[in-house]
């Protein structure tokens, strides 16, 4: 991955040298506004209501990983949106990814506690990397990963004057 940033970066600045292209500045963006709690109290919802359905019908839509796939995945939204709210100083010490996956794990945990599942067992569950047939988590996450670099390069971008 960091072979790749590298390759990346010396590719970009190579170029840019060799058609003596100049970058135009541009205007600082405010801060994103943080998510509403409705969205937080939906995610905490789906999650509670997924984690119930775990309880009664540990298999219910195939698997166990499909059926605790809602749970996993109301937590790990909730911890992001959670993570994002914190104070800018708060951030830097405990960032909305780390929080996400703090919740995300902390969802295994309490699945493992509620079924008697293994620890390790249960967090084989997260991601099936089987998204068509066997759909976990943590499969319905890395599907928008292409998307989300996308986006972020495209943030970057407009950003390129604060990152000089």
């Amino acid at each position: 991955m960091v072979l790749s940033l590298w390759f990346t970066a010396l590719a970009v600045t190579s170029i840019r040298r060799i058609t003596n292209t100049e970058l135009l500045p541009c205007e600082v963006k405010p801060p994103v506004q943080p998510f509403s709690p409705v969205l937080l109290q939906v995610w905490s919802a789906v999650a509670a209501i997924a984690f119930f359905g775990v309880c009664v019908a540990p298999t219910a839509f195939g698997s166990a990983a499909t059926t605790a796939a809602p749970a996993f995945l109301g937590c790990t939204v909730a911890g992001l949106i959670v993570g994002s709210r914190f104070p800018a100083n708060m951030k830097r010490i405990l960032h909305p990814i780390v929080t996400c996956a703090l919740f995300g794990e902390a969802s295994v945990w309490l699945y493992s506690c509620i079924t008697g599942t293994p620890f390790l067992d249960a967090l084989r569950l997260y991601t099936t990397k089987n998204l068509l047939i066997n759909p976990a988590a943590g499969d319905l996450l890395m599907s928008f990963l292409g998307t989300v670099i996308l986006s972020f390069a495209f943030s970057m971008f407009e950003q390129r004057a604060i990152i000089r």
